[in-house]
């Protein structure tokens, strides 16, 4: 065969060596793999002269020899010519399946792996690579050529890929990665630098945006509107008993007399307002706040005292208070006392002014006389009476005033609210009805003269041998007179009680004032044992 025709053959039988086994045990290949002629049955022609040289490599594309068999193929001694940007196609002498590289099974670092159009996409979450695409050099046969590595030393240094990220893409290495960490590294120093500026800057919004409640606070509380000077003209103020200092300001701004409640009260600093006399003062207009706070410390600027007589007081309790709140001295209210008719007592009253000094709020000038102010509180009551029909009342219970006024004082010394004050009412007129004697506990402690809640063994001893008539125990009916001054609301349970057959209550609870009655002497000892339990726990 001509060189014609084998060129010709060769360009005809493009598949390189991919014959049958059949084939290859018929005849040999040469080393591109085509069916020696020398050997293949059925070939037809003359051998090519073996001593000739050999035709030029036919261009295309190549591929890797694969072994048939047994038999290695043995390459040809003359080396061809590596061509341009191809790789090196390792020499023939060597095996035909060059040794595993030590990283063999391990990915490339630091190359992208061009994945084929029939091989499935990698898992993203894995680290692994994918092996070489075609194209892409094989890193084995590099390593061969000692050229592998030469670009993966830096790679080597990289940080490990994250999680999630492209297997083939590795982190910045070498002089990019330590400009990379110095960026950030300038990025935090600028952010601690314009911290405090953003800081001032928030601070700055905030004083702006509580500009109007800043300026409000300033001027309510520590520059708080204010007058001038001690004032001008003439102005009566009234204060009150159990007033705070609070409240004093607010009287004060409403009459003129200073121009903000924070003005007074600043003034008030250190000082002790309980100390205000409720009473009736001369002050003035406009006054500064701290020369209103003077004024009312000042006993010429009181007009008067406002005394207040709460209910249940006895008639030595209201002379101490009097005293307390006024210039008056108990020793000149008693002395009073035993003059009666120059007080205006009532004749039922049997000349005894216990039970009679009515309670009230009551206006005291600097000037007043003992007996003046006892008998306004007398007044009091004789005007109370006749509102509620106080004699025509009791002369249809078949009784007179002071015993009414009696059962009245009885009636609010024992009861522990307004509300069972008519059930104490009928207690007493259940018991006095059948012949029981009352034996309460406040006309003993009024005899003895002693306070309490319950008597004591010691106490019950001591009011039997006073053998008083306003004791209840061991003597039936009503005491002699009232033991305290009661109000309006238990002068009217006295005459008109609730309807009930109890002969019996206790205060169970003293603390919070809850009394329960009972009907029968078998009760009455349940709701003792609950008040005496009550009572320890406290």
């Amino acid at each position: 065969m001509s060189d014609v025709d084998f060129s010709q053959f060769v360009r005809e039988n493009r598949d390189w060596g991919a014959g049958t086994t059949s084939e290859a045990a018929r005849g040999g290949t040469d080393r591109f793999g085509a069916v020696d002629p020398s050997t293949a049955e059925g070939w037809s022609g003359s051998a090519p002269d073996p001593s000739a040289e050999p035709s030029p490599r036919p261009r295309g594309r190549r591929r890797k020899p694969e072994p048939r068999g047994d038999e290695e193929f043995q390459a040809d001694s003359t080396e061809l010519p590596r061509p341009r940007g191809r790789r090196h196609r390792p020499d023939s002498s060597r095996p035909e399946q060059p040794a595993e590289p030590a990283n063999a099974g391990e990915p490339p670092r630091g190359r992208r792996h061009r994945r084929g159009a029939d091989e499935e996409p990698p898992d993203p979450g894995s680290r692994e690579f994918t092996s070489p695409g075609a194209g892409e050099p094989d890193t084995g046969s590099l390593e061969e050529l000692g050229l592998a590595g030469t670009d993966d030393e830096e790679d080597e240094e990289a940080a490990p890929a994250r999680p999630g990220r492209r297997s083939g893409r590795s982190a910045p290495s070498g002089r990019r990665a330590r400009r990379g960490s110095g960026t950030k590294r300038a990025r935090k120093r600028r952010g601690r630098r314009f911290a405090p500026v953003a800081a001032l800057l928030a601070l700055l919004l905030f004083v702006g945006a509580a500009g109007g409640g800043a300026y409000w606070w300033l001027r309510t509380y520590v520059v708080p509107p204010d007058y001038e000077g001690r004032g001008t003209g003439q102005v009566e103020i009234v204060v009150e008993d159990g007033h705070t200092g609070a409240d004093v300001a607010d009287t004060l701004v409403d009459a003129g007399v200073v121009a903000s409640a924070r003005a007074f009260t600043n003034a008030l600093r250190g000082l002790d307002s309980s100390d205000i006399r409720p009473g009736t003062y001369e002050l003035r207009s406009q006054m500064s706040g701290e020369a209103a706070a003077e004024r009312l410390f000042d006993p010429d600027a009181l007009i008067a005292t406002q005394v207040t007589l709460p209910e249940g007081l006895r008639a030595s309790q209201i002379y101490e208070r009097v005293a307390e709140q006024t210039d008056l001295t108990v020793a000149e209210l008693e002395d009073a006392a035993q003059e009666p008719e120059e007080l205006g007592l009532p004749d039922y009253a049997d000349g005894e002014i216990e039970g009679y000094l009515f309670p009230d709020t009551y206006t005291v000038d600097p000037d007043v006389s003992a007996d003046v102010l006892l008998g306004r509180m007398i007044d009091r009551f004789d005007d109370t009476a006749e509102d509620i029909g106080l004699e025509e009342r009791a002369t249809e219970r078949d009784l007179d005033p002071q015993e009414v006024m009696a059962i009245a004082a009885i009636v609010q010394a024992e009861s522990g609210s307004a509300e069972d004050m008519r059930k104490v009412a009928r207690v007493v007129y259940n018991r006095l009805d059948i012949g029981m004697e009352l034996g309460m506990d406040s006309t003993c402690f009024y005899v003895i003269d002693d306070y309490g809640i319950a008597l004591t063994a010691e106490q019950l001893r001591e009011c039997d041998e006073a053998d008083s008539e306003y004791a209840t125990y061991g003597r039936e009916g009503i005491p002699a007179g009232p033991i305290v001054s009661p109000g309006q609301v238990a002068m009217e349970a006295a005459l008109d009680p609730a309807d009930g057959e109890w002969l019996f209550f206790v205060t169970t609870d003293p603390e919070e004032g809850y009394t329960q009655f009972a009907e029968t002497e078998e009760e009455f000892l349940e709701l003792k044992e609950e008040f005496n339990q009550n009572r320890g726990a406290q």
